[in-house]
């Protein structure tokens, strides 16, 4: 709607080439991500006729958020989460949070936000 914010939070890749790491992660296994860049996203924003984008980063926090997730599964919650829901699950869930605290670490995914306006002439 013209003259109404948009806000955008998301997942994002670095702006350096992809690590052995993030490669396979993006493109192995039951999914495969298509990301975009931060500041790639808010030029097809801006390209699309939104003005004034503001970028947040918040890798730092969701680096932080990552590795405390890591440790969390594989240590303090793992029996609970075991019975609640298998081993085999457990397993899964502690390498996909191993792998994202790595990839978090690296800086290759990032969480991040973008604000902008819509302008009312638009």
């Amino acid at each position: 709607m013209p003259g109404a914010p948009i806000a955008i939070s998301d997942w994002f890749r670095s702006e350096a080439s992809f690590t052995p790491e993030m490669r396979d992660w993006a493109t192995e296994g039951d999914e495969t991500y298509e990301m975009d860049t931060l500041a790639s996203a808010a030029e097809h924003l801006q390209a699309a006729g939104f003005t004034d984008p503001d970028l947040g980063d918040s890798n730092d926090w969701f680096r932080d958020y990552s590795l405390d997730e890591y440790e969390r599964l594989k240590g303090p919650i793992f029996d609970t989460y075991v019975g609640r829901f298998g081993a085999e699950q457990v397993r899964k869930s502690v390498e996909n949070a191993q792998i994202r605290a790595l990839l978090a670490e690296q800086g290759q995914l990032r969480h991040g936000h973008i604000r902008a306006r819509k302008p009312a002439s638009a």
